[in-house]
């Protein structure tokens, strides 16, 4: 590929990139990948609920109903944000769930698929870009595979600092969202790695 072609590649690209979600495994518990400058940490589980129940919980995330685990470190990251000049927590709605376009928190709602997918797009201060999705996809016997993936482009050495710096708090939030939300639907969840 020539550097013209690269570069309208690079500028025209959606993000997140849709084929890489396609591509990662079902069977682990944890999948992290690096690929054209974008890193992606994955939390999934098996859910014993079908993908409705989970993507009514999920669409209910944030404002008034929190963020299901770890609320307090939430309410930190705004203060954060706020204290240098972002939107903080300040936008928020209450029990209506989610629509395509919506602001809830530092989030925008970038895509929206009943039962299939929601895509937030992060408003804060940030050395990159970043995104949370969560994809709900059916499995064997009624159950559903929930994917929770936090997605960031860093910009320069400062957004690779704050990638490092904040994946130990990933590991905890995001593993942790993801039993909760199972938990809230009424689920049962498996974590294994030999779940689906």
């Amino acid at each position: 590929m020539g550097y013209a072609a690269a570069i309208e590649k690079t500028l025209t690209r959606m993000l997140p990139d849709d084929s890489l979600s396609e591509t990662l495994p079902i069977h682990a518990v944890h999948v992290f990948v690096r690929r054209d400058g974008i890193l992606c940490d994955v939390r999934q589980a098996v859910a014993d609920a079908p993908p409705k129940d989970l993507f009514s919980v999920i669409t209910h995330l944030g404002g008034s109903n929190g963020y299901l685990y770890a609320n307090s470190l939430w309410r930190i990251r705004g203060w954060l944000d706020q204290c240098l000049g972002g939107v903080g927590m300040k936008r928020g709605l209450g029990r209506s769930p989610l629509n395509k376009n919506d602001h809830v928190d530092f989030w925008y709602v970038q895509d929206l698929e009943a039962g299939r997918r929601l895509l937030l797009r992060a408003e804060m201060k940030l050395p990159g870009r970043a995104w949370l999705e969560f994809l709900l996809s059916p499995q064997p016997g009624g159950r559903t595979l929930v994917r929770c993936c936090a997605w960031f482009e860093p910009r320069g050495l400062s957004g690779e600092l704050y990638w490092r710096a904040l994946y130990p708090v990933h590991i905890l939030i995001f593993r942790g969202m993801v039993q909760a939300v199972c938990k809230k639907a009424g689920a049962s969840v498996t974590m294994q790695a030999d779940a689906a």
